[in-house]
């Protein structure tokens, strides 16, 4: 935040606060006054409406700095509980003047002056004040902002990480028998498969940015499809980030606007980001990849906001790193649109589905044979060494036939089986043959059951390349083994910053753990411009 922009805040946060303290000391001073009706004005009547203002803000208050981010240090949690002490007791000593009106109006006896004044309202508050220090859940997010001095093996192999969501091996062993994934089935035998399970839930960007960081949501901070803004304030409001009470204002009392998931709040590094410190990479249609930002060692980086631009033709806006890449890309598209709709009709043209399951299949194409020409286009260049694609069409068009309409009848279920088997084979083709992959290249493709996913569905990692066992069943792998398993296999060390540790079976002998992790690999820089896009009500729309 910006000194305006927190200026703007505490503004809406006391258009907020003042109504609520409000109501608060009108409710102490009626809960006395029906006290006092019985059994008569008392000594300390001021100090038990002060109590009862105080006692409940406090309570607030550290709740609010548990939902914090992590990592702000012991001083920032000093800090704060002395403030946060000296405003519950502040506002306590002055409702206890709203609470003596309570009393005498319904009573008319003005209650004796009692001993208890400040200091004692402070003593009564102080233990609640200083249990901010027994929460839970303290401890902070990996330390370090400059990356360690980062060496990978200037030998290892190029690496194409595609991930494919919406894929799960039991849909895979499902359309085995009919030859819609044979050079999956193929890729295979000469590689390796890792069996991944996730808890059911979550979003997409949650569920990726998990998988590319190596680390957990409450330290990537990504986690919903939107995030919420305030007039006048540039940082987008992380969802999740407060208690109920103040999640549900922003929801339903102040004015917030909708926005596409960003990267504001991503300082963690992603794969291709820690690829990018030493060697180029590329990287396609990623969540929370906006705005785009260069990296270190050069490459290219494509938002998952390039492809809705160009389709509404409109100008790019931190879309692509380099900028220029923008203009090329939409002058591809443009050019491209007569190849892309006879490739859908040669793939999909004889496909008997109805009207709507067509347009359904149509745009989850468009969708994903835009990020793979795209990945591809940008393996041209010879010094890209790691490119990373995102394929979201799968889950996209297994969520909307199988969740957003009802089947007709059984016409509709042979239908909706039918459309999501040419769709997974004409995946299968793209990824097996139509990116050409040469034998000495890594191919990491992650597959991701997606939003149908129940938690009984299993992903998986496939791993092929120099060194990888053939045929090779290793590990059930969770989400944050993934990120220290890839830069492994390019020859980069993992950090002490992970917990996830890479498996030792079926990868290339001598690699596991050759390597001395490094301390970090430092921090995603903030943008240093607004974070606004005259696009994003558009793109919301999109999205829903």
């Amino acid at each position: 935040l910006g000194a305006a922009d927190g200026l703007i805040l505490w503004i809406w946060l006391l258009v907020l606060a003042a109504p609520v303290l409000f109501v608060l000391d009108l409710a102490a001073a009626g809960i006395l006054a029906i006290l006092a009706g019985r059994r008569g004005a008392l000594s300390g009547d001021g100090f038990r409406g002060g109590l009862l203002v105080g006692l409940p803000l406090l309570v607030y208050l550290v709740l609010l700095w548990w939902f914090r981010t992590p990592g702000l240090g012991l001083a920032a949690d000093i800090v704060f509980a002395v403030s946060a002490l000296a405003v519950a007791v502040a506002v306590g000593w002055l409702a206890r003047f709203v609470s003596l009106a309570g009393v005498i109006g319904r009573t008319g006896q003005v209650p004796v002056r009692g001993r208890a004044g400040l200091a004692a309202l402070t003593l009564a508050l102080l233990p609640l004040a200083a249990g901010l220090f027994l929460l839970p859940g303290r401890g902070g997010e990996p330390g370090g902002t400059a990356a360690a001095d980062v060496r990978p093996v200037e030998t290892g192999p190029t690496l194409l990480f595609v991930g494919l969501d919406g894929l799960d091996g039991s849909l895979v062993q499902g359309l085995a028998g009919g030859g819609a994934v044979d050079r999956l089935l193929a890729t295979m035998a000469e590689g390796a498969v890792f069996p991944m399970r996730r808890p059911a839930g979550g979003q997409p960007p949650e569920i990726w940015t998990t998988l590319l960081t190596g680390v957990p949501p409450e330290i990537h901070r990504v986690a919903t499809l939107d995030e919420e803004m305030l007039p006048g304030v540039a940082t987008p409001i992380r969802k999740g980030s407060a208690p109920l009470p103040l999640s549900a204002a922003l929801g339903f009392v102040l004015p917030v606007r909708k926005m596409p998931a960003t990267g504001v709040h991503r300082s963690v590094r992603t794969l291709w980001e820690i690829a990018g410190l030493k060697q180029a990479s590329a990287s396609v249609g990623w969540w929370a990849s906006w705005p785009a930002q260069e990296n270190p060692a050069g490459g290219y980086v494509v938002t998952d906001r390039v492809l809705p631009k160009l389709l509404s033709e409109v100008p790019g806006d931190r879309d692509t790193a380099p900028e220029a890449l923008y203009a090329r890309l939409a002058e591809d598209h443009a050019g491209d649109a007569e190849e892309r709709t006879a490739g859908y009709r040669r793939w999909f043209g004889d496909l008997p589905v109805g009207e709507e399951t067509g347009r359904l299949l149509r745009e989850s194409y468009i969708i994903d044979r835009f990020a793979l020409s795209t990945i591809a286009t940008l393996m041209e260049d010879p010094e890209v060494r790691a490119a990373f694609v995102y394929l979201p069409g799968l889950d996209i068009l297994r969520t909307r036939l199988l969740g957003g309409r009802s089947p007709e009848g059984i016409a509709g279920i042979f239908e909706t089986e039918q459309a999501l088997e040419r769709y997974v084979s004409w995946l299968d083709q793209q990824i097996g043959s139509g990116l050409r992959l040469q034998q000495d290249e890594l191919l990491v493709l992650v597959a991701d059951p997606g939003r149908s996913s129940t938690g009984r569905e299993e992903g998986f990692v496939l791993v092929r390349g120099p060194g990888i066992q053939g045929g090779c069943v290793g590990p059930v792998l969770d989400s944050l083994q993934v990120a220290p398993m890839v830069l492994q296999l390019i020859g980069y060390p993992s950090s002490r910053e992970w917990t996830g540790e890479p498996p030792v079976a079926c990868l290339p002998p001598g690699e596991v753990g050759a390597r001395q992790p490094v301390a970090t690999f430092g921090r995603r820089a903030a943008p240093t411009e607004r974070v606004i896009s005259d696009f994003d009500p558009e793109l919301v729309e999109r999205l829903r």
